[in-house]
């Protein structure tokens, strides 16, 4: 029986004002790994926050041996502007920021505000750990996935966890101050989750962070509890995503199951109402294939056009991976 106490890593902020970042610590009385669990690095992908939350809730009464660190909110600026960034307009391109937090690992305690989130909870919470799971949510219209470095240790973490996906990365691919990157250069064990849809609080995904959660504590001895037995995740590869694009344009009227799906080959995943003729075309998977992203576009995570399902010839309706 544990129970959370409250702490919290302070940094001050460029303009002088200091800000204390809330967390809970879980203590056994046991050796053991230390767990840093954490959410919402952009402002605008909470489901994971609600998920730890839950998941505190549960271990505390199991914890047997090591310590949790459980940060529900790691970016309270970008949170309150609720967005991805804090820097952000509306509308304005995730990609326009100055100030991701999740490229400025291990931060700057004098540099700019997002580098001084990450200095003080490397400090605080990343030094400290053994393994971290950092839960992000994709765009609704995304699959649920896991990415992590192509490692024993990591993957064998990752595979308990019960996400649906998995995709490997070498541990210096993308952002150079990817908390991967820089945590794993110090043997740290990092688990990079995507839950499925962003802005709002989706309950089967807080369910799927929790139990991830659940698993990974399991896993790690952390708990008595046996990770939950979840069918195994599928490898993703990117060479070998296929791209199923409008033949002209109109409305896309998807009626496939959501992303994440097992299609058939040749299962309808929508239909093409023509604005010209008002025509329907059928779409369908060419192949046995894994529905991993529906119609959207590239800043569908910040505007509400890109989220709109009238599409131009050759826009791309979804991404499929081979089964």
């Amino acid at each position: 029986m544990c129970t959370p106490e409250i702490a919290f890593s302070h940094l001050v902020l460029q303009d002088g004002t200091r800000l204390r970042i809330p967390y809970w610590d879980l203590r056994s009385h046991r050796p053991g790994p230390v767990l840093l669990v954490m959410a919402a690095q952009h402002g605008n992908e909470i489901s994971g926050s609600a998920a730890i939350e839950q998941f505190v809730a549960e271990i505390a009464p199991e914890l047997r041996a090591g310590r949790i660190l459980a940060l529900p909110f790691a970016n309270p600026l970008a949170l309150r502007a609720r967005r991805p960034h804090f820097d952000l307009g509306p509308e304005q391109p995730y990609i326009d920021s100055h100030q991701n937090m999740a490229m400025y690992w291990p931060g700057d305690a004098t540099g700019r505000d997002s580098q001084r989130l990450t200095a003080a909870l490397w400090h605080d919470l990343v030094l400290p750990a053994t393994h971290i799971i950092d839960l992000h949510c994709y765009p609704r219209s995304a699959a649920p996935l896991i990415m992590i470095a192509d490692q024993a240790e990591t993957i064998a973490l990752a595979e308990c966890l019960g996400f649906p996906f998995i995709r490997l990365l070498a541990l210096n691919e993308g952002w150079t101050g990817a908390l991967r990157w820089q945590a794993g250069r110090l043997g740290k064990v990092v688990v990079g989750c995507e839950l499925s849809g962003q802005y709002r609080v989706y309950p089967g995904e807080v369910q799927r962070g929790k139990q991830a959660l659940l698993n990974a504590a399991g896993f790690l001895g952390l708990s008595p509890e046996p990770p939950l037995a979840a069918p195994a995740a599928k490898y993703l590869q990117m060479e070998k995503y296929l791209e199923v694009r409008a033949p002209h344009q109109g409305l896309f009227i998807q009626t496939a199951g959501a992303p994440g799906s097992l299609l058939q080959a040749g299962q309808e995943i929508g239909c093409l109402l023509s604005e010209q003729t008002l025509q329907c075309s059928s779409i369908s998977a060419p192949v046995d294939a894994y529905l991993l992203r529906s119609c959207a576009r590239p800043d569908c995570d910040v505007a509400l056009p890109d989220q709109h399902q009238f599409v131009f010839a050759q826009d791309v309706l979804a991404v499929l991976a081979p089964a």
